[in-house]
């Protein structure tokens, strides 16, 4: 890569993700690692660096955490990682211009770049308009999280959110069942939609149904399994992320789409059923007509934060 380039980090709760981006905005030298490897995010970002070898023309770094960020530190939330500035700097030097921020506001910044054959439109609503103003990034994997974008004066402003901890809506005796047997008063959207949150509605669930035999609990999931526990809680699931998405809509008012992505989202996507979670996206509330407009997709692309991160209206 020759001329100015920027460094691009994804801290997940699981693995760690770098790359580098030039002024044209691709991205190259793509590396991942399991947190698991280090100590902590320092000795990571050290490592990369160690594999590029030649460093010139290395003018910035936009790094992405899963947990809330401050401007000078982000304290993972499925992990005990804490990113800071003063020690990124530590690592890339003092005169390096470096930005941190939510993970979810990288990919909502990738929404209005992502190619078309990179996201898929899931149900029969159609292709969001033309002239986008406001949409939504909405990540199911490890955790939850989610960041509105927003047009303001020709540029794309995000609003990441932490979302993941609001409580979910509980509208009936199975549900509050649910969550009992789950072992709370009330629940998060974390505490349901992430990777382990399946995997405790799954053992609810089977203990809630005599002679059924799930499988190891620290298997991953199947939601197009066929036995009565794994279509109960796909139906569980589906119904309270329709409940979510639809709310985190309403909430920034993101009519030009809500777009999902991650692990747990991706997998389930293969076995919803779109007419039935569209129509509880819709609800039966006096919003219900623009919800039944709003598109819903699901990004394709394997490392959209850093599409949004190489996107970040910052020097190069």
């Amino acid at each position: 890569m020759t001329g100015r380039w920027r460094l691009l980090a994804d801290v997940g709760g699981t693995n760690v993700r770098f790359a580098r981006s030039s002024q044209e905005q691709d991205i190259s030298d793509v590396r991942t690692w399991p947190n698991d490897e280090f100590d902590c995010f320092d000795a990571a970002l050290k490592a990369y660096l160690a594999t590029l070898g030649v460093h010139e023309g290395f003018s910035s770094a936009v790094i992405a955490a899963a947990g809330p960020t401050t401007p000078d530190a982000i304290a993972l939330t499925n992990n005990d990682w804490v990113v800071t500035l003063d020690g990124c700097r530590r690592v890339l030097g003092d005169d390096l211009m470096v930005r941190l921020m939510n993970d979810l506001e990288a990919v909502a910044y990738a929404l209005p770049y992502l190619p078309s054959n990179q996201v898929d439109i899931i149900d029969a609503v159609g292709p969001p308009r033309q002239q986008v103003e406001r949409m939504l990034a909405v990540n199911v994997g490890t955790g939850f999280g989610s960041a509105a974008i927003i047009k303001s004066a020709g540029r794309w402003v995000c609003c990441p959110a932490e979302s993941g901890h609001m409580e979910l809506a509980i509208r009936d005796g199975d549900e509050r069942a649910l969550v009992s047997a789950l072992g709370y008063d009330s629940a998060t959207f974390e505490d349901i939609m992430s990777g382990n949150g399946v995997r405790r509605v799954r053992s609810a669930v089977s203990d809630c149904t005599p002679g059924t035999t799930i499988g190891n609990a620290n298997d991953t999931f199947d939601f197009a399994a066929t036995d009565p526990v794994s279509k109960e809680v796909l139906r569980y699931f589906s119904v309270f992320l329709a409940r979510a998405t639809a709310n985190l809509v309403l909430a920034s008012t993101a009519w030009d789409g809500v777009y999902l992505c991650g692990s747990v989202a991706t997998a389930w996507s293969k076995s919803a059923d779109y007419t039935e979670f569209r129509r509880a996206f819709a609800g039966t509330g006096r919003m219900r007509h623009q919800l039944a407009r709003t598109p819903i997709g699901l990004i394709r692309h394997e490392l959209p934060a850093f599409v949004g991160l190489a996107h970040v209206d910052l020097p190069v």
